[in-house]
């Protein structure tokens, strides 16, 4: 067997960090590596560890103990499921646990588990940068590949075991995200690992897809991480490793955001809603031609934390509604091969990657949007390939994504994409002659296309738009005779467009907003008061006084208070994040939720000062703002309060208000466009000191 000739540096570079700018650099070919002296094998592994439940059968009894990416001590402990929890296909070492297959009846890949992983946490560097002081036990569940069995007869605990070592450099990159990146020793083990030694990188992050979010829980309870380097075969002579020091998490180019992606791919099945019929077509590991074609399972199939983008489905949480990291599908990955000298092959592939859930969380199990309607992120790829073992083709390239479609059209970004191929079939690929699986992961940066960082829209009742900070001016009706004035707007989930609504409903879209629908032609019982707009972009709301709704594209209507006799008139709305939900709030403040939306509160038995004129949700739709007109704020659920202009005196009355994509600050407009920032959210300009043709209606971001 050709044992695979790639060290730390060079080689299968599975690496989830923030390995950033790596695509300008010339990636060597499998050929070009050589092979370092004293190492008889390299490796990679992918893993995941939990601290939502004690494995059965754990090693180490789990006391979970998960970090808050803040606080120093430890130690912080972190472990993967049971043995015979899982399919092995989720968390499988290359050929470490094998020897490269040489152990008697081994087959690579084979299945592991973290029991433990275990650290210490210190302050280092910058503020929010920790070193990472850590143990780890790698419990190995089989070597004859195939799922373990259920019940096993032998337990974790009586299982062998490898032992390592490892430090590493810790930043909170979001609210919901720590990454980390360092170096490994292995120090050996119990039984056949008694004596094995080797070094490596490992890198990783720790994430919650708790309902409320990291922001709120303050723990980062699951995990993944990738370990790639050489070994030393106890059992052949050669040179005894050497610690390497942990580097340092580089700082990304300009323009550009880091992110890290790990997938799995399949050609066993066909995925249901997958964008491409899959045809059984895997590579043989020795042809050259293709197309070969692997996808992932549906967006339903499974727990989003088996493919996970950290953040680039997310753009960096500024997609409103986004949290990181989210989840994703590949639908298909597809190449062709090219035989080269010396067994070696060059792939030449695309990659359509599917968004299946922005919010976190698992996607619902009867998901109303097909994979094949969900937006999508292209990309095309070239790596150089090898046949490992009989079991295994590993592969290792770089990658461009060339745009996408819905709000990563215009996506751009670059890195590297390193994987293999791999067969669990029971007679083994060597019989099969198909490695019908895969693992791959990719690192790299991007560019956000069109998310603005600060900014905002003001629109007047004629329809003028006034447009500051980073957003664009798309169009308006300033110049044109309308029915009806214009009572509000809202925009397009990138930022490409708008729509701005009348009180007779009249619908005017501009940017990449499509028109879908209007009440325009319509006698209604009351006026429009306010619109709002679903998340995938395709489809909106009216809202009238009364409260009667009027759903338009995807929209789907939930409910109204049309047939009910209001204490006061409806004043305007919002959405829940999964658009199944929606709020009306009336000018006393009185709240009426429908579908997944919530009743946290309102103002409807208090006396206030002045009425109610706007309302904005939090991103988790577990919280909102409604606003006064004297600008006076209340906050309900997980909404705060953080400044108002309720003791001041206003030149002019407000008129709406907006939340910042974070929900950690909003703005207030009032009638003559001035503007009230709160919290994280920046004043970027306002139309106060200009006279207007017409008073503005309300904002948006």
């Amino acid at each position: 067997m050709k044992k695979c000739p790639t060290p730390i540096a060079r080689g299968f570079q599975m690496v989830l960090a923030m390995l950033v700018g790596l695509a300008a650099a010339a990636v060597p070919t499998v050929a070009q590596a050589q092979t370092a002296p004293g190492v008889n094998g390299a490796f990679s592994l992918i893993q995941m560890v939990h601290t939502t439940s004690a494995p059965s059968g754990s090693a180490v009894p789990l006391e979970p103990k998960a970090w808050d990416g803040a606080s120093p001590g430890g130690p912080f402990r972190y472990s993967g499921i049971a043995c015979n929890g899982n399919a092995p296909v989720n968390n499988i070492a290359t050929d470490l646990t094998t020897y490269n297959t040489r152990l008697p009846g081994s087959r690579s890949p084979a299945s592991t588990r973290m029991q433990p992983l275990e650290f210490n946490a210190t302050p280092q560097g910058p503020p929010g940068t920790f070193r990472l002081d850590g143990k780890t036990t790698l419990t190995v569940c089989k070597l004859a590949g195939g799922p373990t069995a259920t019940p096993d007869p032998v337990p974790d605990a009586s299982k062998d075991k490898i032992f390592l070592t490892w430090t590493a450099t810790a930043e909170k990159t979001s609210p919901e995200e720590v990454r980390w990146r360092g170096s490994f020793t292995l120090t050996g083990g119990t039984g056949v690992y008694q004596d094995l030694s080797g070094q490596g990188q490992i890198s990783g992050y720790f994430f919650c897809f708790a309902p409320e979010g990291c922001a709120n829980l303050g723990q980062y309870r699951d995990g993944q991480l990738v370990m790639n380097g050489t070994y030393r075969d106890p059992t052949v002579p050669g040179v005894a490793a050497t610690t390497t020091p942990a580097p340092v998490l580089p700082t990304p180019p300009a323009g550009r955001d880091p992110f890290s992606l790990m997938q799995m791919v399949h050609t066993t099945s066909t995925p249901s809603g997958s964008l491409v019929s899959l045809p059984a077509a895997p590579w043989n590991g020795a042809s050259a031609g293709g197309p070969f074609r692997y996808a992932g399972i549906p967006c339903t199939g499974n727990a989003p934390v088996n493919n996970i983008a950290t953040n680039l489905t997310t753009y960096n949480s500024r997609l409103p509604g986004s949290r990181s990291p989210a989840s994703t599908r590949m639908h298909p990955l597809e190449f062709n091969v090219t035989a080269l000298a010396d067994g070696a092959f060059r792939l030449d592939g695309t990659g359509t990657m599917t968004a299946c859930n922005r919010t976190g969380g698992a996607t619902a199990a009867t998901d109303p949007v097909a994979d094949a309607q969900k937006d999508k992120i292209l990309l095309t790829w070239t790596a150089s390939a090898e046949r490992t073992s009989a079991e295994e083709i590993r592969w290792h390239g770089t990658f461009r994504i060339t745009g996408g479609t819905g709000v990563y059209r215009n996506l751009t970004g670059q890195g590297e994409i390193g994987g293999y191929f791999f067969c669990f079939a029971a007679a083994g690929c060597a019989a099969a002659g198909q490695f019908q699986d895969g693992q791959f992961a990719m690192q790299g940066v991007f560019a956000a296309p069109n998310v603005p960082g600060n900014g905002y829209w003001l629109v007047a009742s004629d329809g003028g738009v006034f447009s500051f900070g980073d957003y664009r001016f798309l169009g308006s009706t300033g110049a044109l005779r309308l029915n009806k004035p214009v009572v509000g707007m809202v925009p397009t989930p990138n930022r490409d467009g708008y729509w701005s609504v009348a009180s007779d409903g009249g619908i005017f879209a501009f940017g990449d907003a499509a028109f879908l629908g209007s009440t325009g032609a319509l006698q209604l019982n009351r006026p429009v008061v306010g619109m709002a707009a679903s998340p995938s972009g395709k489809g909106y709301w009216l809202v009238a006084s009364d409260g009667g709704i009027f759903a338009f594209g995807d929209a789907t209507f939930l409910g109204s208070t049309g047939a009910l006799t209001l204490n006061q008139p409806i004043v305007g709305m919002a959405s829940t994040p999964t658009g199944k939900g929606y709020w009306l709030v009336a000018s006393d403040g009185g709240i009426f939720a429908f579908g997944d939306a919530r009743f946290l509160g309102s103002t409807g038995a208090l006396k206030l000062n002045q009425p109610i004129v706007g309302m904005a949700s939090t991103p988790t739709g577990k919280g909102y703002w409604l606003v006064a007109s004297d600008g006076g704020i209340f906050a309900f659920g997980d909404a705060r309060f953080l400044g108002s202009t309720g003791a001041l005196k206003l030149n002019r009355p407000v008129v709406g208000m907006a939340a910042e994509p974070s929900g950690n600050g909003y703005w207030l407009v009032a009638s003559d466009g001035g503007i009230f920032a709160f919290g994280d959210a920046t004043f970027s300009g306002s139309t106060g000191a200009i006279r207007l043709n017409r008073p503005m209606a309300g904002m948006t971001v």
